[in-house]
């Protein structure tokens, strides 16, 4: 494939990338802009997309508490051991603590139920273990690329939280 022919393709699949995201539906149809009717209807069906999507980040954030949760609770005393090691004072107390918040958090997101809250003291909660336990500066190694992930995705769920945060006040949550 020649240069043309890569340059042609990478045009055509923009373009219709861009129609699939372009705020026109009706130009995805190869319908005229004046065409109104159709673009209400296409608008609303979204509406009920986003119901959907939103249900479905929610009940998606909420596993990595919930089942962090669960997994601290079966390996509790590994896990003291492994807080105590990092330096922190009551380590089963900590723990505890850690505990209730991803449980609570986490149902928070599942359910629905105080979202704001729950999300908020999740993203509160987060960036306290981000920096406690995944300090990846302070590792070498293979280790400081597993810390630099952990401490990436902790940064990406934050995100997610915030928008929860956001989006759960403007609908009551």
């Amino acid at each position: 494939m020649g240069n043309c022919e890569v340059l042609r393709a990478k045009h055509w699949l923009q373009e219709l990338l861009w129609g699939f995201l372009y705020e026109d539906p009706g130009r995805r149809l190869g319908l005229k802009r004046s065409d109104k009717k159709l673009e209400y209807q296409v608008r609303k069906n979204m509406k009920g997309y986003q119901e959907i999507f939103y249900l479905l980040g929610r009940i998606l954030l909420s596993q990595i508490f919930l089942l962090s949760a669960i997994h601290k609770i079966l390996t509790w005393q590994t896990t003291v051991g492994w807080v105590a090691s990092r330096g922190l004072p009551a380590a089963s107390w900590l723990l505890g603590v850690a505990v209730v918040v991803e449980l609570f958090g986490g149902l928070s997101l599942l359910l629905g139920w105080r979202l704001v809250l729950g999300a908020s003291l999740l993203l509160i909660y987060l960036i306290g273990v981000t920096f406690l336990f995944h300090s990846f500066w302070t590792f070498q190694g293979a280790e400081r690329q597993m810390q630099s992930i952990m401490f990436l995705k902790n940064l990406a769920i934050g995100g997610g939280l915030c928008l929860l945060v956001s989006m759960g006040s403007r609908q009551g949550g």
